[in-house]
């Protein structure tokens, strides 16, 4: 019997390494849209956006894992995905009420109308406690045991 090839993949923050392991496909926010990354898959590189990243673990899709992704950047080559962030979490770290008070403070920061705010810095912590908040309540039945 034929041998499927794998997938390799890292999740590697300026932190830690968030995950490593071999996989049957993932899917991703990129820049350019939701990406799907299977063995034998072309070299490829590409920008992330905030979002979400799904690493299924068999074929039909049914077991996942789900990660939110803050940007970033991502290789593919020879049966080897990297993804580069500046944040990832697992849906089974994410704390939504850490994730909640900092969409507050993100929507605070952008009503207050002085000059010494930080718009830029204020809306992409709007988007990432979106994306947190969002993962959660997407996804929040099918925690990976």
């Amino acid at each position: 019997m034929e041998e499927k090839p794998i997938l390799k993949v890292e999740i590697i923050t300026p932190d830690k390494k968030v995950f490593s392991g071999e996989v049957y496909s993932v899917l991703l926010t990129a820049y350019e849209g939701e990406c799907e990354i299977r063995p034998e898959h072309t070299p490829y590189m590409g920008k992330l956006n905030i979002g979400e990243m799904r690493i299924y673990f068999e074929e039909g899709k049914k077991d996942f894992e789900v990660y939110t992704v803050n940007g970033g950047y991502f290789k593919v080559i020879k049966n080897e995905l990297i993804v580069l962030t500046h944040s990832s979490e697992n849906l089974k770290e994410i704390d939504v009420n850490r994730a909640k008070a900092a969409l507050e403070r993100a929507k605070q920061r952008l009503k207050d109308k002085s000059e010494n705010i930080d718009r830029t810095r204020a809306r992409a912590a709007l988007m990432r406690a979106l994306n947190r908040i969002n993962i959660v309540e997407r996804y929040s039945s099918h925690l990976r045991v």
